[in-house]
């Protein structure tokens, strides 16, 4: 007799691409699916995927969509329930009931949440408390975890497909104004105030004050509310050929536009663990990143690019202008960055991780 797939209930924003890939792995790894999102389904999510959408939205969600989704789980009858992000889903999931459970935690429902006050914090801390297991992405975000409350927890990176992010020849011509030869950076995040796009803007400000015949570019892919001011600095700076606003970048086309890189940047506030990073990695290119959070620990200390003090837009120029000036030691970091995603964060081997915690707590 053939044993029976075993049935995941995921809860989780079902319009995020790191739910939409992990639920369709899964899926192809052999697992039953079940998603309950109180977010709109992607249609990037696999046919075979059981969606279940929950009657309230928003912050008050979390709490009033419990009964429904004990009432689901009760009909599921799931091996394992997995709630995403520890502040709203893991609200929900805390709520219901569910069992077993394994909570993770995507960033700031860690590293910023908790830290609002007291009451964040103890909300963050129960719903940790409620879980059978904890994954978190980066063994950083591991220990703040620990810090909140003593649970089991695993430090399983979201993890890179290593099969599609890859080194590809791209002429940059083909996405943007700019031209082989120029040194092109890069920054894929929401134009938000947390990731920091005005710090390297002002940077490369710095970078052509220094050099003014260097053709140091930069690409900024992504959209959000700081859109408009930051390209009111880009003109105020005199900065505008040299900075292209590509607007939001399909998850699909991402290998290639990491490809048309020289580095790629990261100025965010904090980091848990910093898939575009590892992406860019996985592409062959070095990257230039404030040192917190989880940067250090995805750079290796420095030997997959370039680590400046958080805010120190100095410092971050002059990484900018040594990179650019160094195509040695640009293609060394990158090659380094390449090995390190392969060893330590391919997607394959963060399925294994998670799927070991997911058994484990089925086994009780």
């Amino acid at each position: 007799m053939i044993a029976p797939a075993p049935r995941i209930l995921l809860l989780a924003n079902a319009g995020s691409i790191h739910t939409i890939r992990l639920a369709n792995a899964l899926v192809l790894r052999g697992w039953d699916v079940h998603l309950a999102s109180q977010d709109g389904f992607a249609e990037a999510l696999d046919p075979a995927i059981t969606r279940h959408v929950a009657p309230h939205a928003g912050t008050l969600g979390y709490f009033i969509n419990a009964r429904w989704l004990r009432r689901l789980a009760s009909d599921v009858r799931p091996d394992v329930c997995n709630a995403h992000y520890l502040s709203g889903y893991g609200t929900l999931a805390r709520r219901a009931s569910l069992r077993p459970l394994v909570q993770t935690g995507w960033g700031s429902d860690v590293y910023l949440f908790p830290h609002k006050g007291p009451i964040n914090r103890w909300l963050v801390r129960k719903n940790l408390l409620a879980a059978d297991h904890v994954t978190v992405a980066s063994d950083d975000m591991r220990r703040a975890t620990l810090a909140l409350a003593d649970v089991p927890c695993a430090a399983i990176p979201f993890g890179v497909d290593t099969t599609v992010f890859q080194p590809a020849p791209v002429d940059p011509a083909s996405l943007m104004p700019f031209r082989q030869g120029d040194f092109i950076l890069g920054i894929f995040k929401a134009l938000l105030p947390i990731y920091g796009h005005a710090a390297l803007i002002r940077a490369l400000g710095r970078v052509r004050h220094a050099a003014p015949d260097l053709p140091v570019r930069l690409v900024i892919g992504g959209d959000g509310p700081e859109r408009a001011g930051l390209e009111a600095l880009v003109a105020d700076l005199g900065l505008t050929g040299s900075v292209h606003f590509a607007g939001p970048i399909a998850h699909e086309a991402m290998p290639r536009w990491h490809n048309a890189l020289s580095a790629y940047a990261v100025t965010s506030v904090n980091e848990s663990l910093c898939v575009s990073a590892l992406e860019a990695g996985a592409c062959g290119k070095p990257v230039i990143a404030y040192d917190v959070g989880a940067l250090s620990e995805v750079l290796a200390g420095g030997e997959t690019g370039l680590l400046v003090p958080y805010g120190d837009e100095a410092a971050l120029a002059e990484a900018i202008l040594r990179l650019a000036r160094d195509p040695a030691l640009a293609a060394r970091l990158g090659a380094a960055g390449l090995a390190r995603v392969d060893a330590h964060y391919a997607w394959d081997k963060a399925l294994d991780a998670l799927e070991a915690v997911y058994r484990g707590v089925m086994k009780g």
